[in-house]
């Protein structure tokens, strides 16, 4: 897919995002959640790799909150700023204290979103996880396919579990206006096990 096409729908979706109020945002998110917490593969896993929104992606939050009350771990990235810094595009993901609140224990990163602080620790897997992965995005289709912000920080990581011989669950997660008939990819973008909107 050329750059110029990758710009155009990144573009023309976050003029429709624009055009949504703050209820509706919420409204379409909290169908969305509510889809994502009736599925078999959420009820059955052990872990949920989740995310704290920016105001161009659908919120998860209920999420975080709910898998965090059914003691599941929950842990949301954190980008390596030491490797940015080298134009070296990574993150890790961090697990939150279900005794505390989200805003207690993350800060502002780069990009203006929010990660874990220093009191989260970096999460480990064990062999048997079951893994279930929010991944947010700039536009999906329907069949899974995903358009990111262009950095690729989740292929990347996605890409490390798989090389662990980790099988993530991976639901695209969306607002409705994200959605495309198709999407041309290339051979390192990771599709999706499902996409929900």
């Amino acid at each position: 897919m050329s750059d110029f096409f990758k710009k155009s729908i990144r573009k023309d979706i976050a003029t429709k995002i624009a055009s949504y109020t703050d209820f509706e945002k919420a409204k379409a998110s909290q169908i969305a959640a509510e889809k994502v917490l009736s599925m078999p593969e959420f009820k059955e896993s052990s872990i949920v790799l989740a995310y704290l929104p920016t105001t161009n992606e659908a919120d998860c939050t209920d999420i975080i909150k709910e898998a965090l009350a059914q003691k599941k771990t929950v842990a949301i990235p954190k980008i390596d700023s030491a490797l940015m810094a080298q134009q070296q595009y990574q993150i890790d993901f961090y697990v939150l204290n279900a005794q505390k609140e989200i805003e207690e224990q993350t800060q502002e990163g780069p990009y203006g979103i929010l990660e874990p602080d220093e009191s989260c620790p970096k999460i480990t897997f064990m062999e048997l996880d079951s893994i279930f992965m929010l991944v947010p995005g700039v536009a999906f289709s329907i069949n899974g396919k995903r358009l990111g912000h262009g950095k690729g920080f989740y292929d990347r990581y996605i890409d490390s579990l798989h090389k662990k011989d980790l099988k993530p669950y991976l639901c695209g997660f969306c607002l409705p206006c994200q959605i495309l008939s198709d999407i041309p990819t290339e051979d390192h973008d990771i599709s999706m096990n499902t996409v929900v909107y």
